[in-house]
């Protein structure tokens, strides 16, 4: 069971109140859990010295710029410690509920894997011809935020792209009659072609998979000329 620790990074007002619970729960089940006199010797001189820096800096009278340094080192020192406490006795305990670890404010992850979606967006192509008989292509994903364009690789849950493409007189009628393919991961790649293939044109497509190999929709058919 892997437990994210995130209320150890919050406002200190926060953390102060997540302690509390997990300190009283931590001492409350030492002997279940059995954490060792040392250990809970260390968690109550620890506890004390953030208490104590703690309330010194929510009095306007008594912060100081020392007073909030000892602050920080206290809570440095002490989340060390509770860190420590949750991996060895709670976030790999079988006893121990995904509810009770909830209620103690740590967020348990969902271990579940998440099914992939297949991609419901198509990739733009752009092809570059600048190189006597080599093209090099790549692939990009359009989304829109607010007015502005945000050009991407590929979107989100997109594992590769898989290109299709043919040297023909004409644009191919199906897709499948594009019988090369190609398969990028970083959506780039380039073609090199013969120098008796010079003038003739190549017809490109592409689509979007996910991790399983799911396909999207193929993308519009971009031509371009073997130079």
């Amino acid at each position: 069971m892997e437990t994210s620790k995130t209320n150890f990074n919050g406002s200190d007002a926060n953390f102060n109140v997540f302690q509390t619970n997990l300190m009283t729960y931590l001492l409350s089940k030492g002997l279940a859990f059995t954490i060792t006199t040392e250990e809970t010797t260390t968690g109550k001189a620890l506890q004390a010295k953030w208490n104590d820096s703690y309330a010194k800096v929510s009095n306007p009278a008594t912060k100081t710029p020392v007073a909030t340094q000892a602050k920080n080192d206290a809570r440095k020192d002490y989340v060390k410690w509770l860190r420590l406490m949750v991996d060895k006795y709670i976030a790999g305990n079988d006893k121990i509920t995904n509810d009770v670890r909830r209620s103690l404010g740590l967020t348990v992850k969902d271990t579940t894997p998440t099914p992939k979606p297949i991609p419901t967006t198509i990739p733009f192509m752009e092809i570059n011809v600048q190189k006597p008989l080599e093209h090099s292509g790549s692939l990009w994903s359009n989304t829109f935020i607010g007015e502005k364009r945000k050009k991407q690789k590929r979107p989100t849950g997109v594992a590769f792209a898989l290109v299709r493409w043919i040297i023909a007189d004409k644009e191919p009628v199906e897709i499948d009659d594009m019988k090369h393919i190609i398969i990028t991961s970083d959506s780039k790649f380039t073609l090199n072609f013969a120098k008796t293939d010079k003038g003739k044109k190549v017809y490109y497509t592409a689509c979007w998979c996910n991790s399983k190999g799911q396909m999207g929709d193929w993308g519009k058919v971009v031509e371009a000329i073997i130079n």
